[in-house]
């Protein structure tokens, strides 16, 4: 995997020779000062993986304009272009649905096309699935499993023997423990997650958060939510907040801060992320409550001076439980946002606060980073 953009990546170390296919799964905006600073600057970027001769699949759907600059470099170099969309490629979501493993969506993908080649002349590729059973949820990964099937497609004709019922089989049996991973039942509650769901996505940008609140929303729709959410400093904090207040209508935000590559330079400050959510939220003209709204005067027991940050966010809700439980939220017009100084009482804040404001099973989802992630899941 490039580590960023193409051109200049330490990949490029491999020669054309030594290049079965090359994949650009997508063109997004992360990275965006670093690549040029627009849409365009970051596809030239990324289509330095492209080989002479050698074939590159391109996942998407793209804008016709990006589209358009991967043709015209692939045509340089005479490298066969594979798009993992259009004409040919058909895909659709038939259900959802959530077990004891978590939840598993059905899909019905044809791959059915006639590539022609100056080189190669015609393939024909014909390969579907009408009950695909995939762990890999939501629309976006439709996308990803087409690009992924068209890549083995192009190994195939290089002669690698890879039988569709590989292919199948592998897709089924795929997890990514970032991408809206399901906590097993027993690792949630061991987390403290004893009435609600527990998922884990490491979106960071405002595509990612568009589809994870997509893929929410699909998974649970109309079902009560918490966030956890960490961010790197480097990120698009309100395009990301955007997406996920928008698209998934949160009940309750708590804000937290993890180290990034093991330090906390480039770490955004809790305080930082629980004032963009605010903004952002009065922006959509709904309700903001902070928790500290609900406080009695006294109630907590003892001087803020001498607590830890983590345990007065702790022991000050745990002391206005009964104040929360007063309240009748309306999702779509509420909102509860917290900070807490750990990702581990944050979790907890979390699922406390949820509980307090609804009486039926919710969703809690730790989002914002992969470094996040990674925290949550070495408690």
């Amino acid at each position: 995997e490039a580590g960023l953009g193409g051109i200049r990546d330490a990949t490029n170390i491999i020669q054309p020779s030594g290049l079965a296919v090359a994949v650009i799964t997508n063109v997004g905006e992360e990275h965006l000062n670093a690549l040029g600073g627009t849409l365009e600057s970051i596809a030239l970027a990324k289509s330095g993986i492209i080989k002479q001769g050698r074939p590159v699949v391109i996942g998407g759907p793209l804008d016709p304009g990006i589209e358009k600059i991967i043709q015209e470099v692939a045509a340089l170099k005479n490298a066969r272009v594979v798009p993992a969309f259009g004409p040919g490629v058909d895909c659709s979501v038939n259900n959802v649905q959530v077990d004891g493993g978590g939840p598993v969506q059905f899909c019905g993908i044809r791959v059915d096309r006639n590539l022609k080649d100056v080189k190669q002349g015609l393939t024909v590729w014909k390969i579907g699935n009408s009950f695909l059973r995939l762990r890999l949820i939501g629309y976006h990964q439709l996308n990803n499993v087409v690009t992924a099937i068209c890549t083995i497609l192009c190994l195939r004709d290089q002669g690698w023997r890879i039988h569709d019922s590989a292919i199948w089989s592998g897709l089924e049996n795929t997890v990514i423990p970032g991408r809206f991973y399901f906590v097993t039942n027993v690792e949630a509650i061991r987390l403290g997650c004893k009435h609600s769901s527990l998922i884990l996505d490491g979106a960071h940008t405002a595509g990612s958060a568009k589809a994870l609140a997509e893929t929410l929303r699909m998974v649970f729709p109309k079902v009560p939510l918490a966030l956890v959410v960490a961010m790197a400093s480097d990120k698009d904090h309100h395009g990301f907040t955007s997406q996920l207040l928008s698209g998934a209508m949160p009940n309750v935000v708590v804000t937290t801060e993890v180290p990034v590559a093991g330090s906390s330079i480039r770490a955004t400050s809790a305080s930082f992320l629980a004032k963009v959510w605010s903004q952002v939220a009065k922006d959509y003209n709904l309700e903001v409550l902070n928790d500290y709204h609900l406080k009695e005067p006294g109630c907590s027991g003892c001087s803020p001076q001498n607590m830890d940050p983590g345990q007065q966010d702790m022991d000050s809700l745990d002391s206005n439980m009964p104040e929360m439980e007063k309240m009748n939220p309306q999702p779509e017009h509420r909102i509860v946002i917290s900070e807490s100084a750990s990702i581990q009482t944050a979790l907890k804040k979390a699922i406390q606060l949820l509980e307090s404001v609804s009486d039926t099973k919710g969703v809690v989802c730790v989002t914002g980073s992969l470094h996040a992630i990674s925290a949550v899941l070495s408690l």
